[in-house]
């Protein structure tokens, strides 16, 4: 009896915050949206009032393209820019402000940067593996800025996301830290679902892991010796960018 009344205990506790971070979101599109009505929406780029991004900026974006590509460890990750101060505006805006308005502007650099290394997919499915945040962070944010992105590309590409990816611990944001603290930070992170044989009728040969940026390339790497260790035989990188 014990036992079962500090179950449910947990069990209510669990729900209770569950409950407290779906209000908190709710309040907080409240509040921007209070907010946007005041002050109206500027252009992430260039600071003008008007949507999430002009036209002049959207431009700007995406001329930013480019074929790039870098070697971590044995892993290839495919990038679709490596400067550009607009990108950086958009991608903060996109990420800490959760400006999602901004994904489809985004996602279309991935779109032509995975095209030029698949054209097509041969007759089989273009499997995208979004790197996943720990649960707590991704309450907080209110998405996942990765699999927002993958869910974009894989419906141009005609692509299948599989979020077989699960992050264990909670870690330092890589931003903050040195590449040796990076690599020691996403040590052992991630795990692949016990499903994920069962969810693809079998280990998929080829996977890409979608994330938006890279720069050490150490949570790449992570997620890639994952996946390999569960019978993948090829695993590249499909990033924004390199380096920002």
């Amino acid at each position: 009896m014990h036992v079962s009344v500090l179950s449910e205990r947990r069990d209510s506790i669990a729900a209770m915050m569950d409950f407290l971070h779906v209000l908190s979101r709710v309040i907080r599109k409240i509040w921007l949206l209070g907010i946007n009505l005041i002050f109206p929406q500027r252009c992430a780029g260039c600071g003008i009032v008007f949507l999430s991004l002009c036209r002049k900026c959207k431009r700007e974006l995406d001329g930013l393209f480019l074929c790039g590509e870098v070697m971590v460890d044995e892993f290839r990750a495919f990038f679709a820019s490596s400067h550009g101060n607009i990108l950086k505006k958009v991608l903060h805006r996109f990420k800490y402000i959760s400006d999602t308005c901004l994904a489809e502007a985004l996602s279309g650099l991935l779109v032509k940067r995975l095209r030029s290394i698949r054209p097509d997919s041969g007759g089989g499915e273009i499997i995208i593996v979004p790197i996943p945040l720990h649960a707590r962070r991704e309450r907080d944010r209110g998405f996942n800025q990765s699999e927002l992105l993958a869910r974009l590309v894989a419906k141009e590409v005609g692509g299948v996301v599989m979020n077989v990816l699960v992050r264990e611990r909670a870690t330092e944001p890589q931003a903050r830290l040195s590449r040796s603290e990076r690599l020691v930070n996403v040590r052992g992170a991630f795990r692949v679902r016990k499903d994920f044989a069962g969810s693809l009728a079998g280990v998929p040969e080829t996977v890409f892991v979608l994330d938006d940026v890279i720069t050490t390339g150490s949570t790449f790497v992570e997620c890639a010796r994952v996946l390999k260790a569960a019978g993948v035989k090829r695993v590249y990188g499909i990033m924004l960018a390199h380096g920002l």
